[in-house]
């Protein structure tokens, strides 16, 4: 496996759960460590299942293009779809000092997203939604 991964995912059957071993398998093969796998796990599974969700709500067909990369320093993950055009990032953070029973449903997942990673970033280009977010190989 080279520093780069390229895949193409078809979601119409959720998130795939074979994510966390393709992530266990790149980590391996570039001796990173093994406590980034649980980071990128969550992220990749909470995105794609908003993605397969909400994303394609007219489509039958849920294609999604993943790219894992490692660059400076940094696993930088990108996540490409041509569902509806949704900026994750303009959703405010919940306040999470509200009682569960009065906090409105959403936003959890993707400030777990930005907590668990050191960027992330959208865009739309070209009619699709692009997700990227990197978090450092090293920790201290």
């Amino acid at each position: 496996m080279s520093g780069e991964l390229s895949l193409r995912l078809h979601l119409e059957e959720g998130t795939p759960k074979q994510m966390p071993e393709i992530i266990a398998e790149f980590l391996s093969v570039h001796d990173l460590p093994e406590g980034l796998l649980q980071p990128f796990a969550v992220v990749f599974d909470e995105i794609l299942s908003n993605i397969a969700a909400y994303g394609y709500p007219e489509v039958s067909e849920k294609v999604v293009d993943v790219r894992l990369s490692i660059k400076d320093g940094e696993i930088r993950a990108e996540v490409e779809d041509g569902g509806i055009a949704f900026d994750p990032l303009q959703i405010p953070d919940p306040d999470t000092t509200l009682d569960v029973t009065e906090r409105p449903i959403g936003g959890l997942g993707i400030l777990l997203v930005r907590k668990l990673m050191d960027r992330v970033t959208y865009e739309r280009r070209d009619g699709r939604n692009v997700l990227r977010f990197a978090k450092a190989t090293l920790t201290s």
